[in-house]
């Protein structure tokens, strides 16, 4: 649906264009955008990401192992997870004696985390982009060490800050 009809008021639209790395191969200026290098790092994270998704969905949602004798008679209550108590009421199980058996909560796998904080790490790596140059919390003590890490991250990425300052100039 077209909400607003206008004229627009001249011929070309107002676009920068602005180069960035820019390489000469057999005679030819190709160009290459500034996240190029990072495309298959970026894949591998958003890979891990779906991973750790999936292994939370699929993991098991018991909370707690018990008998059937364990909650004759008070199936609604433990049936209903919208049901808010102070605790669950249960009877020992006539065979054994014991009651249902609270469960550790589901975690992740650490193999998947591991891979997912380095594919995470490999981006800002191959960018030159770290946390410290978003102003996050670093390893950095210093004043000065926190300076010269966001001035490598800027160094980093100064071709394409100039090559925009150019195009805008022109």
């Amino acid at each position: 649906k077209i909400i607003e009809k206008k004229e627009f008021p001249g011929n070309q639209l107002p676009i920068i264009f602005g180069t960035g790395l820019l390489s000469c191969i057999d005679g030819q200026d190709r160009m290459a955008s500034f996240i190029r290098s990072a495309r298959d790092a970026q894949r591998f994270h958003n890979y891990q990401a779906i991973e750790i998704a999936y292994a939370l969905k699929t993991s098991r949602r018991e909370q707690f192992i018990g008998t059937p004798a364990n909650i004759a008679g008070l199936e609604e209550v433990w049936k209903n997870v919208a049901n808010q108590q102070g605790m669950l009421p249960a009877i020992p199980d006539p065979i054994t004696g014991q009651l249902p058996i609270k469960l550790p909560p589901n975690e992740v796998p650490s193999s998947l985390m591991a891979l997912f904080q380095q594919s995470q790490q490999s981006i800002q790596s191959i960018l030159g982009f770290y946390e410290a140059n978003r102003g996050a919390d670093s390893m950095e003590k210093s004043g000065v060490a926190i300076k010269e890490q966001q001035r490598t991250g800027i160094l980093s990425v100064a071709v394409f800050y100039d090559n925009l300052n150019r195009a805008i100039e022109q």
